[in-house]
């Protein structure tokens, strides 16, 4: 019979404090993350900041989504808990940001629901397929070489799609790029968890690492948009120096800055989910009265985020029940 062993209170505060630090810096990143993605959507893809942001804001997200998937768990417990913390809140946004829009007099609005969801909201439907994917890759092929030559073959398979042009409704065509991503942080994640790059110089890495990046995409733009599958053989080298950069100076981050962007990315689903919809209520409702751009942009970017942080704390508070909790 095996030796149990006992853990005291003590010991149970020092592993929770233990995987809070750990885990936090994850948090941060996706602050990190949403913040550009809130601002990517709002410049458009006309600019060099732009083309930067999308390089890898969204490869970012599938990636971090992968640090935690757990393939060693039974399949119907699997599929139980994604589908409550992916498909649930994919479901329960798009129907509710359908239905205000039904309200609101977009009346071909849920007839659209069945060709696209609500922008940005594509990103859920993705996550949870590739979750799925990946999940039934590891069941099937077990160890390390086949999790490498899987992240290989879903490259390929998702440049193939992208190549030849196919096309699929809800942006299904990404899932195989996306597995990809996902399987890429299943794979780094006990490096990526264990946290134990902290020093100074790690924060000088990450800016001359988002700096060549910054370089690259204006010598050339790879136009990556992953909400179409857009993404060239070049696009996974920009996306996986952005994730470094991104995942280095989130470890540096302290104090105040890191306490707000740990919020952010806890709160990031709901950002997501809802920032679209107040950028498009500010073309309506601002845009019309400010003719100098640079003045819009401003006021721009302080109506959407207040609105959106606004919206993301009260679903936290009151409805819960919209994010799958």
């Amino acid at each position: 019979m095996g030796q149990v062993c006992k853990i005291t209170g003590k010991a149970k505060h020092t592993i929770f404090y233990i995987m809070k630090k750990r885990n936090q810096h994850i948090d941060v990143a996706k602050g990190i993350g949403i913040i550009l993605i809130v601002i990517g959507h709002m410049i458009g893809k006309d600019k060099v900041l732009s083309a930067f942001i999308y390089s890898f804001h969204v490869p970012l997200f599938f990636f971090l989504s992968g640090l935690f998937i757990n393939c060693d768990c039974s399949k119907n417990v699997f599929i139980n808990k994604t589908f409550k913390n992916i498909l649930l809140p994919f479901i329960n946004f798009s129907l509710i940001i359908s239905i205000i829009h039904l309200i609101c007099g977009k009346e071909d609005t849920l007839i659209n629901l069945l060709h696209h969801p609500p922008p940005a909201l594509w990103f859920l439907l993705i996550l949870f397929l590739a979750h799925c994917l990946w999940y039934f890759s590891c069941y099937l092929f077990k160890g390390k070489i086949q999790e490498l030559t899987s992240i290989i073959i879903f490259a390929i398979l998702g440049y193939c799609l992208f190549s030849f042009n196919i096309v699929l409704p809800h942006a299904i065509s990404s899932t195989f790029t996306a597995t990809f991503y996902v399987g890429l942080g299943y794979i780094l994640r006990k490096p990526i968890l264990d946290n134990k790059y902290n020093n100074k110089s790690i924060g000088i890495i990450s800016i001359l690492l988002y700096l060549i990046l910054l370089i690259l995409v204006i010598v050339y733009n790879p136009e990556t948009d992953l909400s179409e599958n857009h993404l060239l053989l070049i696009g996974y080298i920009y996306s996986f120096i952005g994730i470094t950069a991104t995942l280095l100076l989130s470890q540096i981050i302290n104090g105040h800055t890191m306490n707000i962007l740990s919020y952010l990315g806890k709160s990031s689903l709901s950002i997501m989910a809802v920032h679209m919809q107040f950028i498009f209520l500010s073309t309506l409702i601002i845009k019309p009265f400010i003719e100098f751009h640079l003045l819009y942009k401003i006021i721009e970017f302080i109506f959407v985020w207040i609105l959106t942080l606004l919206t993301a704390n009260i679903i936290l508070k009151r409805f819960r029940w919209i994010l799958g909790k």
